[in-house]
């Protein structure tokens, strides 16, 4: 028995020594409809550690909580009115990144974790941090990165009613954006500065209504892979065209790029670029916020699958093999 003891006394220690140890938190809504993750309704009064005491809030949980690297938290179904400023204090690191995982279940938009405020959803200066399924809706800023690096960021979905879907600023270096969806009214999509250096965004879709959708000064972002422009203009300028572009579909209803008159233009003064296309990517509705692609073999819209030859397919479907 004392070496049964010993052994897992041990085994503590290194898990500990070797940053292994994890805690895991919760968060939900005053709802149980659509929860995945949590089995009683949110209260800031509990400690967010198990399924049947989650917190209400994701900012009383950070003001409440030193999260370590290597935590989880989970953010049920649900709608959250609040902004979230997540301090350069909350960090991960390279081999233990903190992970805020969203609801799997799914909206029209794509995910059934949605933060609404009316002003900044999340304000992020923290490193080594990954969110995942997270629906920031209707602020000025979907997102915000303020010297924020190595974070990694997955089917987010950032719509801004009044100003930028994602800003990068301050030393935001070595961030990715992968499937995600920047929506935006009046301002760019993507709107990033230097001394940000070294993103990356691939597979997603960014939308703007009246301007551009990628404003990123040299070495702010290295490459925008097989994603998806629909904008007044695709690139803003000279100035501010990512480093490179393979693979994208541009389809703008001025210019693909503020400076030059055509693709064509661009990809050869800028060699960076290439293996791009002009070309009506075919959303569902994209007005609605619904990017579902269509296609000859069917989709799906509202969670439901259609098939419509007639209304055609969409190029991105099949962009071919990277090169």
């Amino acid at each position: 028995m004392k070496t049964k003891i010993w052994s897992l006394g041990l085994a503590g220690l290194l898990a500990y020594a070797t940053g292994t140890v994890a805690t895991t938190y919760y968060i939900n809504d005053t709802s149980l409809v659509g929860d995945v993750y949590c089995t009683q309704l949110g209260n800031d009064a509990n400690d967010g550690r198990t399924p049947s005491t989650p917190k209400l809030t994701l900012g009383n949980l950070l003001a409440s909580t030193n999260l370590l690297p290597g935590d989880v938290v989970y953010i049920d179904t649900g709608v959250y009115p609040d902004g979230v400023i997540f301090s350069s204090a909350v960090n991960g690191n390279s081999a233990n990144p903190i992970l805020f995982q969203g609801s799997s279940s799914t909206t029209s938009q794509g995910a059934g974790t949605v933060f609404a405020s009316s002003n900044v959803n999340f304000e992020i200066s923290g490193n080594y941090l990954h969110f995942k399924d997270i629906c920031l809706s209707g602020g000025s800023y979907g997102m915000k990165l303020v010297g924020s690096s190595y974070g990694q960021y997955e089917r987010i979905y950032a719509i801004s009613n009044s100003a930028i879907s994602i800003r990068l600023e301050g030393a935001s270096n070595s961030n990715a954006f992968r499937r995600c969806v920047l929506w935006s009214l009046t301002l760019s999509a993507l709107n990033s500065i230097q001394p940000a250096m070294g993103n990356y965004m691939e597979h997603s879709i960014s939308y703007s209504r009246d301007a551009s959708s990628f404003v990123a000064a040299s070495g702010v972002f290295t490459n925008i892979v097989s994603c998806i422009s629909i904008a007044r203009v695709g690139i803003a300028s000279d100035f501010y065209t990512p480093d490179g572009g393979t693979r994208n579909i541009f389809f703008n209803s001025e210019r693909v790029h503020g400076t030059y008159d055509t693709l064509v233009e661009l990809q050869r003064v800028n060699t960076n670029w290439y293996g791009n296309m002009v070309a009506d990517p075919k959303f569902v509705d994209q007005e609605g916020a619904d990017f579902h692609l269509l296609s000859a073999s069917g989709f799906v819209s509202n969670g439901v699958w259609v098939t419509n030859a007639a209304v055609g397919f969409s190029p991105a479907i099949d962009f071919g093999p990277r090169e």
